[in-house]
């Protein structure tokens, strides 16, 4: 899934100008809503989990959500993921987006 799909209303994503390099950073993306309808509930083990919530071409709400099987690797691409409390929390990720895995040999010696 892409974090695209997460973007802000235009009005909010363009607050401090549309051209603002500081607007763009911190206003472009709904990061709690990355979190709190797609990582958090893979994390939870949930049997769906919403894949997009804001389509920004028409600058409306736009949900869907896809079906989760038990084994399951979440892969997740976009700008400033890897920003400090880009999902609303302290750490930059709420956990593992690895579902029934189990830990290869080499994992546990090292």
């Amino acid at each position: 899934m892409t974090l695209d799909a997460f973007h802000q209303p235009r009005a909010l994503r363009y607050r401090r100008g549309e051209l603002s390099a500081e607007g763009y950073y911190r206003d472009s993306f709904n990061y709690p809503a990355l979190a709190e309808q797609c990582l958090v509930p893979f994390r939870r083990q949930a049997t769906r989990i919403r894949v997009t919530s804001y389509d920004v071409r028409a600058d409306i709400a736009r949900h869907a959500s896809v079906e989760v099987p038990a084994r399951a690797v979440l892969l997740v691409d976009g700008v400033f993921l890897l920003r400090r409390r880009s999902c609303g929390s302290q750490s930059r990720w709420p956990g593992r987006l690895i579902r029934g895995h189990r830990r290869s040999p080499a994992r546990r010696m090292g």
